[in-house]
């Protein structure tokens, strides 16, 4: 039987369950015992050494129709080919099921593990949720890795059987080379490397919960000189503040991730679970530089929690502060050009930023992704018009309207706090 291929990861673990796990697993290692099936056995071969044999046998538990083929490594990220020809929600969902921060390939990682896609020849699901930003709903991608060419399916054909690539977005690092049946030597010196790199990052871990602990974020109190125009520091963000006409706005998306009592915004909310809430969740970006240019993107359970998101003296925004606003720059009909940012912006767009408020494409989360980056804005009101329905604002490419939308309160828009 053929090694599965697998490209493997750098030397960056952002979850304390990893890291714990690569402890576990050392422990395993060291002491040449196996373990308590609970909740499987990592010594799967009972050799009692925790090797790639033992890890290819990890991955078929989560998911069912992984079929080992030929495997490298890498300083970068890791990826493996799943057989069996499956749609492109059941490639999504076997790469979801696999134990640890795996997902469907995107653009990037095709770009990062083309020499394993172009020796496999055969046509690949592509996620579509990807850092370009243009996803469509109706249009899912496939790539061949034979000649290169990048195409587009209809909704109506997402069953139809493609090869399934899953990538890695975090793991601990292993040796580069890892030959077949490795000696009991090459073992020893991977434990050894093993065991100085849960060293360093145990310190590393340790430094910042003593950093945490000492440095905890506080909510907002305004000093006593505070005027319109001065940052807020809130929950250890740092927002620009803008007058426009007799408001004071934030001119940043916000970024919380908690209420003001320090209770947690939940945020990973499994797509297929995401249309279904009726209390407050936020959602994160494909990337995390996304996460710091356009902030985060809300329900409108979150966006009017009691609890409260915006420091103390300040306000989601409600119907009539948008209304104000865009009476203030002309009238709903122009007033996007001037909230829009500029093409030389920090953050391009179209408009002309004359208001100050910064406005910027970030986009909208629904039940499954987070779509229209770059060529959508849309920020909640606190009006409860309807049940299921309520006020956002919204502002598009090409388009110098600010336009109220009725939308559904399970959608994931941004937020902008008004100075009471």
């Amino acid at each position: 039987m053929a090694w599965c291929q697998v490209i493997c990861a750098g030397n960056y673990i952002p979850m304390r369950t990893l890291f714990l796990s690569v402890a576990m697993s050392l422990t395993f290692m060291a002491s040449g015992q196996s373990a308590n099936p609970f909740p499987y056995n990592p010594d799967a071969d009972s050799d009692g050494w925790i090797s790639v044999n033992d890890l290819l046998s990890l991955l078929t538990i989560f998911t069912t129709q992984f079929t080992p083929g030929t495997w490298e490594t890498d300083s970068l990220s890791a990826a493996v080919v799943l057989d069996g020809n499956p749609s492109y929600f059941h490639c999504q969902n076997q790469c979801h099921q696999i134990e640890g921060h795996w997902r469907m390939a995107d653009l990037d990682a095709f770009g990062r593990h083309w020499g394993l896609a172009e020796a496999e020849n055969a046509n690949f699901w592509v996620n579509t949720n990807s850092k370009l930003g243009e996803h469509d709903f109706n249009q899912f991608y496939a790539v061949y890795s034979g000649s290169g060419n990048l195409y587009a399916e209809g909704l109506g054909d997402l069953s139809e059987g493609k090869r399934c690539l899953c990538h890695l977005l975090a793991s601990p690092s292993v040796p580069d080379v890892i030959s077949e049946g490795p000696s009991l030597e090459d073992l020893e010196a991977s434990l050894v490397s093993l065991q100085s790199e849960v060293e360093a990052l145990g310190t590393t871990l340790d430094s910042l919960e003593q950093w945490v602990a000492q440095e905890d974020p506080e909510p907002w109190s305004p000093p006593v000189d505070w005027g319109c125009g001065v940052a807020v520091q809130h929950f250890g963000w740092e927002y620009a503040t803008v007058a426009i006409g007799s408001q004071c706005w934030f001119a940043e998306n916000l970024r919380a991730e908690t209420y003001l009592d320090g209770s947690p915004i939940p945020s990973l909310v499994p797509p297929t679970e995401w249309d279904t809430l009726t209390t407050g969740a936020l959602s994160h970006y494909p990337s995390p530089e996304w996460d710091l240019t356009y902030g985060r993107l809300y329900n409108w359970y979150a966006a009017t929690d009691e609890r409260g998101l915006c420091p103390s003296g300040w306000h989601v925004a409600t119907y009539d502060d948008v209304w104000l606003l865009g009476q203030g720059l002309g009238g709903s009909m122009v007033a996007g050009e001037a909230l829009k940012s500029s093409p030389d912006s920090g953050v391009p767009w179209d408009g002309t930023n004359a208001s100050g408020f910064s406005g910027l494409p970030g986009g909208q989360r629904t039940g499954m992704n987070v779509s229209h980056v770059g060529n959508l804005g849309g920020w909640w009101t606190s009006a409860d018009e309807q049940p299921d329905f309520t006020w956002a604002f919204l502002m598009q490419t090409n388009t110098a309207q600010m336009n109220f939308g009725n939308t559904s309160k399970r959608l994931g828009h941004s937020i902008r706090c008004v100075k009471d």
